[in-house]
């Protein structure tokens, strides 16, 4: 008997052992796996803007696991996007690692009035929370290669997105007090979306499982996304209420029956199916978690006695590691005092590392706000041109602070800061309402609210990457791919008859079947597959190079294209002017056509050539050199596509309904496209006035967007829709996808081109078409890029809107394209070769601040919004900070607004 019981006891001691080395690995792997992430902060001058104002900004860049400035990146990008979701203007600011990041957007009159996007991020950040956008063959067969295409329908969560109201200029200078938003020109009225309910639900912990006892969260909103707040029940009589941002919680026992409920909403009733239960798989309780540490654990009855592990994380830094045995129904006791200030993840993972229940908590022990204190006398209404003495007290070292005229200004649902942003809304998905309600009281309301939030917005932001796509940027890095050039197929330039019948359908003629081969892409997680990496050093020249072979294909031909990479490396060249010096360097590709060029950071914008050729044509084609023939010739064939490995982002996000609606604004009037709000202001859209089909014709004054004909074509070409040799018939349709994608439509995009109000390009048989009165001749001398200066777009659609819903018929233009010409008949200089206007940093201006300390201006002419703007306020030894500014020519009642980090990552706000 005694060495039977020896005997179980040695085999306990050494699966004790077994097991313990087993976790201590497994915690080692999770700490080993933590990756740092960055996180972007923006604290603008106001809260709203009208067109013709400057928007200045302040950028925190921080990293996330401890919230200090980041050691990470140096180069921060803030893009302001309009409202239809295309890039009006993209900036490079440098991170500096005190915070002295700044900068500001003029928003110019061209543009229309609307909710704007600022958007910001660095290249590291691209890294994670990647996502693939739905695309299918149709559209991967427009680009070069496979790897193009899933590089172009690559998305992101997780980058810092503010949107702004920008109000029409004022019809008077500084009368602000009636504030409208007039859309742009539409072709039609967009339908009024019927009256639907809908209701999402959440299982906590990720999946219900038969059998087992499980809490599910619902959010119940209407057609527009605005809460809403009603009774419905169970199939079982259950009764179900939803609450503030219409949210609610239920507990079920799922069973074999499939498990609705049922809402009643403006007097129709709506019935919804749960989602279907697992047969095995474990639950989480956390409802008691924040306030006594208390994890109540669930599993099916074919689990119990397996070994788990509850393990929690907060901004990717492990912080609790609890093994546990499953037994049906326990409760794990979790040390909040090892749980930071924040959004944790709370799961529950098998003994390899695999997650069986997940959700997120959010942790407040009160320790991340850093007081400030401000003042400006004893008043806050101050008389025209008064001076106005601003104080502060902070032990943080530097922040920023605006003054401006609350009377001009607009309340909105984004009432977050600095520390709500950091803390809360940038570990949720999607646009978080009045944030600031999370913080304001711990009762058990407010507690009830942010459990839910909690549960019906949670995001796993820190899922490790196992391949790390992009470095951190310490400098500009000009990224590329060579490839081996295709052979357009041009019609014959001296066949003007079949050239300009070619253009008008579709510019393509004789397409043929290109070469299928494979090579690596994303996948939907953001891991690369195949043999691509980050180079930051030149590499040696070598010998021994072929050309490669030249492959017939066609621009958007639509035949399948996957070329693939060179098979022999070649010599790169690269030039850029700054200050009117020139600068270049050589090297050899690696990783079959792969480079990256490595420039000083610089204020303003500089011409950048590349140009790629065999080691043995070094003497004859360096850029060094301006001798060759067609050099200057668009039409010539460079011996190789090379194009730069863009990493912005493509696509803009749906608006949220709170995002472009204040407080108490009443839903649009059904067939009027406007919005009515509190008080004088009015957001409307001129009405449109139909001529045939339900469509008005076009406004050719007003273009949705205009870029310059250039920099569209590069955009295209590095984008993988042009293939680096100018083709301007071909280019309406490429244009229009570069833009607009493919417009969430099954078919291919109408699109018809114009130069000098005659239509030279359509893509579709039109029901009419116009007579042909220019000549072929007349024509052909304007399909030249050198010819073209701008391109304006037409069209009701919206990018940000990917359910937009519009008239489709196979007789009509979806997007409208008019080539602008140089002016006065004139020519731009244009290359065989790549040439690109590349942007330096943003160099951050001086904000406006008039003294009127000896003098008063004759008029009333101060009309600023925004009175004082500092970026960088730095305070003395003892936390203190002091200036003083003037009020503008009106009597004024002012709002401050401040944001700060200090150097233990503690924030400031006001």
């Amino acid at each position: 008997m005694n060495k039977k019981i020896c005997l179980i006891l040695l085999t306990l001691f050494f699966s004790q052992a077994i097991w313990a080395q087993k976790l201590d690995s497994l915690r080692t792997l999770m700490l080993q796996s933590q990756q740092v992430q960055e996180k972007v902060y923006i604290h603008t001058d106001n809260r709203c803007y009208f067109v013709g104002d400057t928007l200045w900004y302040k950028a925190y860049v921080l990293r996330a696991d401890n919230h200090h400035f980041s050691d990470l990146s140096k180069i921060l990008y803030v893009e302001l996007l309009s409202p239809d979701g295309l890039v009006v203007e993209r900036q490079k600011v440098i991170v500096d690692g005190k915070g002295y990041s700044n900068g500001q957007f003029a928003l110019k009159d061209s543009l229309y009035s609307g909710y704007y996007e600022l958007r910001a991020y660095t290249r590291w950040m691209l890294n994670f929370n990647v996502f693939e956008r739905k695309y299918d063959k149709h559209d991967e067969w427009r680009f070069y290669n496979k790897q193009m295409a899933s590089d172009f329908f690559r998305d992101w969560d997780g980058l810092f997105s503010r949107v702004i109201p920008v109000y029409s200029k004022p019809k008077e200078a500084g009368d602000y007090e009636g504030r409208y938003m007039y859309g742009r020109p539409r072709r039609e009225v967009p339908p009024t979306p019927k009256n639907e309910l809908h209701v999402n639900f959440y299982p906590e912990g990720g999946a219900l499982v038969s059998g087992v006892r499980s809490r599910v969260a619902f959010e119940i909103v209407d057609e527009y996304g605005q809460a809403v707040e009603c009774e419905g029940s169970l199939n079982d009589g259950t009764v179900l209420r939803s609450g503030y941002m219409g949210r609610g919680v239920m507990e079920i026992i799922p069973d074999s029956k499939t498990e609705k409920a049922s809402f009643r909403w403006k007097d129709k009733n709506f019935s919804f199916r749960l989602p279907t239960a697992l047969k095995s798989g474990v639950v989480i309780d956390a409802s008691q978690l924040t306030q006594t540490g208390k994890l109540t654990v669930r599993n099916s009855s074919d689990m119990s006695g397996d070994s788990a592990i509850v393990v929690t994380m907060c901004r990717g830094v492990l912080q609790n590691f609890i093994p546990i045995k499953l037994k049906g129904e326990q409760v794990a006791t979790i040390p909040l005092e090892q749980m930071s200030t924040g959004v944790s993840d709370v799961m529950v993972i098998d003994t390899d590392g695999n997650v069986l229940a997940s959700r997120l908590v959010f942790i407040n022990h009160h320790d991340m706000e850093e007081p400030i204190t401000v003042t400006v006398g004893d008043k806050t209404d101050f008389d025209p041109y008064e001076p106005i003495i601003l104080q502060a007290h902070t032990n943080a070292r530097h922040f920023s602070i605006s003054v401006y005229d609350s009377g001009t200004s607009e309340d909105t649902y984004d009432t977050g800061n600095i520390m709500t942003d950091m803390l809360l809304t940038s570990e949720l998905k999607g646009f978080i309402a009045s944030p600031d309600y999370y913080f304001e009281s711990e009762d058990e309301e407010h507690r009830r609210n942010l459990e839910l939030l909690m549960m019906v917005q949670g995001w796993r932001r820190y899922r490790p990457v196992q391949t790390l796509r992009y470095t951190p940027e310490k400098t500009f890095m000009i990224e590329g791919t060579v490839y081996k050039q295709l052979d357009v197929n041009k019609p014959d330039q001296n066949d003007l008859e079949s050239l300009v019948s070619g253009a008008r359908n579709g510019g393509m003629i004789g397409a043929e079947t290109p070469l299928e081969q494979n090579i690596g892409g994303l996948s939907t997680t953001g891991e690369v597959v195949g043999e691509q990496s980050d180079y930051t050093q030149n590499q040696e020249l070598m010998s021994g190079s072929e050309h490669p072979e030249v492959v017939v294909a066609h621009e958007g031909s639509f035949l399948g294209v996957n070329h693939g990479n060179l098979k022999h490396e070649v010599l790169v060249d690269g030039e850029v002017t700054i200050d009117d010096k020139s600068y270049g360097g050589v090297q050899l590709t690696t990783n079959k056509g792969h480079f990256v060029f490595e420039i000083p950071p610089f204020y303003g914008k500089t011409i950048l050539f590349l140009k790629a050729y065999e080691e043995k044509d070094s003497v004859k084609k360096s850029l060094m050199t301006r001798t060759e023939r067609k050099f200057m010739d668009e039409t010539a064939y460079p011996d190789f596509y090379v194009k730069r490995d863009l990493f912005y982002p493509v696509f803009a996000h749906q608006y949220s309904w709170y995002q472009i609606h204040q407080p108490e604004i009443k839903a649009s009037q059904e067939g009027v496209d406007t919005i009515s709000m509190s008080g004088d202001h009015v957001l409307e859209a001129v009405e449109a006035r139909t001529h045939r089909r339900g469509r008005r014709s076009i406004d050719y004054t007003k273009p949705a967007f205009v870029m310059d004909a250039y920099d569209l074509y590069n955009l295209a070409t590095d984008r993988g829709l042009s293939w680096g040799v100018v083709n301007m018939w071909s280019f309406p349709e490429i244009a229009s996808f570069t833009l607009y994608t493919n417009l969430n439509s099954n078919r291919d995009v109408n699109v018809r081109a114009r130069v000098d109000d005659y239509s030279f390009y359509y893509n579709y048989s039109e029901e009419n078409p116009a007579p042909q009165t220019r000549s072929d001749a007349w024509l052909e001398s304007r399909m030249h890029l050198y010819r073209i200066q701008n391109l304006r777009f037409y069209t009701d659609y919206e990018p940000r809107k990917i359910d937009t819903l519009l008239t489709r018929h196979s007789g009509m233009d979806d997007i409208t394209i008019v080539y602008e010409t140089v002016a006065n008949d004139g020519k731009r200089f244009t290359y065989r070769d790549r040439r690109y206007q590349f942007s330096g940093l943003s160099y951050p201006e001086e904000f406006y601040s008039p003294d009127y300390s000896r003098q008063q201006p004759p008029e009333p002419t101060d009309y600023r919004r925004t009175l004082y703007w500092n970026p960088n306020a730095t305070t003395n030894e003892r936390g203190n900070f002091a200036t003083v500014f003037y009020n503008n020519s009106k009597e004024t009642r002012v709002r401050i607004s401040a944001a700060g980090v200090t150097d233990d990552g503690r924030f400031v706000f006001k």
